[in-house]
C-alpha cells in the first residue's frame, strides 16, 4: 500500500516513476506518481496507507475515503470521512493528522506510537490529574499567559458551561467543598482530580454515578466530554512540553506530538478561541473569593477579590470607601445585586460624596450595604426564578444547610441558606455567591434536594423595556471622560462637563448596560449580577439560567477541514 521498498537505516526517501500499493489505499503523492508526476516518496505515504487501514479497523470495514470508485479523487481532494467515528476524539485525532494531503505535515511512525488513543485508562486519567496539578495556582502568578492558553482550549473541549453537562448529584456535591467556575477548564480538571482523590470519601450515591475507578470514573468524564483527554493534550504540548515531569507523555519528544496538536486546533479553530481578559479575570477572582470564604471572610472583604475585579474593568476608578444609596427608578430584584457596597464606580478622581451621589437620579440604582434588605420591596417573579434554595436553613445564628446561592453559585458554598420559598430570607446580605444571613450563616450549600442546581447564566433572547439615562449637555464644556467610556456618569446633574447624547447608554430594568458590540460580561454570566452595574463595560442581555444536567454533551466534528 505505501512505499513497498525497504530503506536503508539512513535513507528516508527516494525518487521514482513508479507509484505502488492499491488504488483506493495510496496516498496524494503516489496518485501523482501514477499518473507521470514525478514527486518524493518519503516514509509518509507509509503513515497515510497506515492511516486508511487502521480507520478499516476501527470502523469495521469502513474506509476514510468513501466507495472505491471515489477513492482516489477524495484522496486528491483531501475529503475524509469522519461521521462513524463520532465520539471517538482521539480516533479522529490521529486518523486526520495521518491522513493529510500535505506529506510534510504528517507525524512520524514515533509519534503515531506514542499517541493518547493508545493510552490505557489509568494513564489517561493521570494525565489529566497531572495537568490539574500544574496549572492549580496559576492564578497567583503575575504572567497570566498559561492560564490563559489553558482556558483558550475550554470551548473545544468542554462547551460553553460544564456545569449544566454533568449530573445535578454531582454539582450540588461541589458545592459543599468550594465555588467552581462552570465555564474554567481549570475548574473541571481540578474537579477530576479532586474527586479521584477523594474517591474513597464520596458518597455512596456519588460513586454509583462516576463509577468504579479508573475505567468508570474516566468514563463518565469522557463521555460527557468526548473532547477533553485532546484538548488538554493539544494545550500541555504547545505549552507545557518542557516540563520534565510530563515528559513520559511524549516518549518520542514534544515534535512528534506537534501534527496531533495542530490537527485539532484546526479542526475546533482553537487559535480563534482566546478568552477575553475579563474571563481571565473572573475565572482568577473566583478563585481567590473560595480562598476567602474557606478562610471565613466573604468575597467583598477579600482584598484579592476586590483587586481581580479592578483588573476586570480597567480604566475605572477604584470604589468609594463609603458608598452611598442612590435612588432606583425601579426595585432591583435580588439575583441582580452585587456585594456589599456595589454601586456605579467614581469618575476620575474615584471619590464620591453623598450630595454628588444623590445627584445621579436618571441613573440605574446599585444596592447600597445591608442594612435595607429586609424592607426591600419583593422581587418580581422573573427574578425569583433566578434564586434557588434547597435543603433547611435558619436566620441568624443557625446553621444553614442544603443550597442558598443565588446566581451562577447553584448553591455552592454560599453562606448561610435561604427560605424554601424561594424568596430571599428577611435580614439577608446579598454577597457575590450567595445570601449571607444576617446573624451568620451556617454551612455551604450541599444538596438542594429536588430543587434545581444553576451553573450560570445564557442569554435569552427576549426583548425587555430599557431606559437611556440623560445627563446634562453643556456645549463648549470639556467633554465628561468617564461618560464618554461608560455611557454614565456618577455626578449627573451637578457635573460640569458635557454629555452628548450619542454617547448615552440603554440600561436593562436590572440597571445594566446594553452593549451588543461588547462580549457579555463574564461575571454575568456565571452570577447573573454586575458588581459594576451601568459603568461596566460589556454586555448584559436578558438570560435565563442555566440548569445543571441540561446540556448535552459537545460533539466532535464528523469532517475535519483541511490546513489552510
Amino acid at each position: 500500500m505505501g512505499l513497498s521498498k525497504q530503506l536503508v537505516a539512513e535513507q528516508s526517501s527516494f525518487e521514482s516513476h513508479y507509484a505502488g500499493g492499491s488504488s483506493g489505499w495510496q496516498s496524494p503523492e503516489q496518485l501523482i506518481a501514477r499518473d507521470g508526476g514525478i514527486v518524493r516518496q518519503t516514509r509518509s505515504m507509509d503513515i497515510f496507507s497506515l492511516g486508511c487501514v487502521m480507520y478499516y479497523c476501527i470502523t469495521g470495514g469502513g474506509h476514510p475515503f468513501g466507495n472505491s470508485y471515489e477513492r482516489d479523487r477524495n484522496i486528491l481532494h483531501a475529503q475524509p470521512n469522519y461521521v462513524p467515528l463520532q465520539g471517538q476524539a482521539e480516533a479522529v485525532n490521529m486518523l486526520s493528522a495521518m491522513l493529510l494531503k500535505d506529506a510534510a505535515a504528517r507525524p512520524s511512525m514515533p509519534g503515531v506510537l506514542g499517541h493518547p488513543m493508545w493510552w490505557g485508562a489509568e494513564a489517561r486519567l493521570q494525565f489529566l490529574v497531572d495537568i490539574s496539578d500544574r496549572c492549580e495556582r496559576e492564578d497567583r502568578e503575575e504572567d497570566a499567559t498559561l492560564l490563559s492558553a489553558l482556558e483558550s482550549h475550554a470551548l473545544s473541549g468542554l462547551g460553553t458551561n460544564w456545569g449544566a453537562v454533568v449530573d445535578p448529584l454531582l454539582v450540588a456535591n461541589l458545592g459543599r467543598f468550594r465555588r467552581y467556575d462552570y465555564r474554567s477548564m481549570r475548574d473541571l480538571l481540578r474537579v477530576v482530580r479532586n474527586k479521584k482523590n477523594h474517591y474513597r470519601d464520596s458518597p455512596h450515591e456519588l460513586q454509583r454515578l462516576l463509577g468504579d475507578m479508573p475505567h468508570g470514573f474516566l468514563r463518565y468524564f469522557t463521555s460527557k466530554f468526548p473532547n477533553l483527554l485532546m484538548a488538554v493534550y493539544t494545550f500541555s504540548v504547545r505549552h507545557l512540553g518542557d516540563d520534565p515531569i510530563l515528559a513520559q507523555y511524549w516518549p518520542a519528544g514534544v515534535a512528534a506530538c506537534e501534527p496531533f496538536a495542530a490537527a485539532f486546533a484546526r479542526t475546533h479553530d482553537v487559535a480563534a478561541v482566546q478568552p477575553a481578559p475579563a474571563q481571565i479575570a473572573a475565572s482568577a477572582a473566583s478563585a481567590a473569593a473560595a480562598a476567602a470564604v474557606a478562610g471565613g471572610i466573604t468575597s467583598a472583604e477579600s482584598p484579592t477579590a476586590s483587586a481581580q475585579q479592578q483588573q476586570q474593568q480597567p480604566g475605572l476608578a477604584p470604589a468609594a470607601a463609603a458608598p452611598q444609596p442612590l435612588p432606583a427608578p425601579a426595585p432591583v430584584p435580588v439575583a441582580a445585586r452585587g456585594t456589599p457596597g456595589h454601586k456605579c464606580q467614581g469618575s476620575a478622581g474615584g471619590s464620591g460624596d453623598a450630595s454628588s451621589a444623590s445627584a445621579a437620579t436618571a441613573s440605574a440604582a446599585q444596592p447600597s450595604d445591608g442594612a435595607g434588605d429586609a424592607a426591600s420591596p419583593a422581587p418580581p417573579a422573573h427574578a425569583l426564578a433566578l434564586v434557588h434554595t434547597g435543603g433547611s436553613g435558619s436566620n441568624g445564628g443557625g446553621s444553614g444547610h442544603g443550597s442558598g446561592g443565588v446566581g451562577g453559585g447553584g448553591g455552592n458554598a454560599a453562606r448561610g441558606a435561604g427560605s424554601p420559598s424561594g424568596a430571599p430570607t428577611a435580614g439577608a446580605t446579598p454577597t457575590r455567591g450567595g445570601l449571607r444571613n444576617g446573624g451568620g450563616g451556617g454551612g455551604g450549600g450541599g444538596g438542594g434536594g429536588d430543587k434545581p442546581q444553576v451553573v450560570g447564566y445564557e442569554e435569552s433572547g427576549e426583548s425587555v423595556p430599557t431606559t437611556t439615562p440623560k445627563f446634562p449637555q453643556r456645549p463648549g464644556k470639556s467633554l465628561c471622560e468617564f461618560y464618554s467610556k461608560t455611557g454614565t456618569c456618577k455626578y449627573g446633574d451637578a457635573c460640569v462637563y458635557d454629555h452628548p447624547r450619542e454617547y448615552g447608554v440603554a440600561l436593562t430594568p436590572l440597571g445594566l448596560p446594553l452593549r451588543p458590540g461588547q462580549t457579555m460580561c463574564a461575571f454575568y454570566a456565571k452570577t447573573g449580577a454586575c458588581k459594576f452595574g451601568p459603568s461596566c463595560r460589556f454586555h448584559h442581555p436578558p438570560v435565563r439560567p442555566i440548569f445543571a444536567g441540561t446540556a448535552a454533551a459537545p460533539s466532535t466534528p464528523g469532517n475535519v477541514p483541511p490546513p489552510l
